[in-house]
């Protein structure tokens, strides 16, 4: 088992992720709180373990979509990519919220109509934000 780490992500994250990249313009603009209070009534504050946090799954669909990952490569992304761990709010040296198996669960339980119009919500936010253009595929605008 290793040692805890103390390191101050915040710091490292303004280090080393441009201030003009995609995630963090998206971090700074969107809102996926609006995700908890859709799907409060599927999950037991009293019992079970903790669930992941809706925004969290949220943020890892965009993810997804945005570079085209699978639930395996998100999870594995998600535990190594710093831009990745800023983005979904985790410590640098946290592990990844979730696993693969997690993703595919949350969605069952979501319902797939509900899901999309979840996940709609949310890119309805990221082009009212003009942060991407469209052409075919979204495409990154530069600030």
């Amino acid at each position: 088992m290793r040692p805890p780490l103390f390191v101050d992500s915040e710091f490292i994250y303004g280090l080393v992720i441009p201030k003009d990249h995609l995630l963090k313009q998206i971090k700074e603009t969107v809102d996926f709180s609006f995700l908890r209070e859709e799907v409060k009534g599927l999950y037991s504050e009293t019992m079970g373990r903790p669930a992941i946090p809706p925004e969290v799954v949220g943020k890892v669909t965009l993810l997804q979509y945005l570079y085209t990952l699978s639930d395996a490569q998100a999870e594995e992304q998600c535990r190594d990519r710093l831009v990745f761990k800023y983005f979904l709010d985790l410590p640098v040296e946290g592990e990844s919220p979730f696993d693969a198996s997690s993703l595919s669960k949350i969605r069952t339980r979501w319902g797939a109509e509900s899901f999309q119009k979840y996940f709609e919500g949310i890119v309805a936010q990221v082009d009212g934000a003009g942060i991407l253009g469209r052409s075919g595929a979204w495409t990154v605008r530069r600030r």
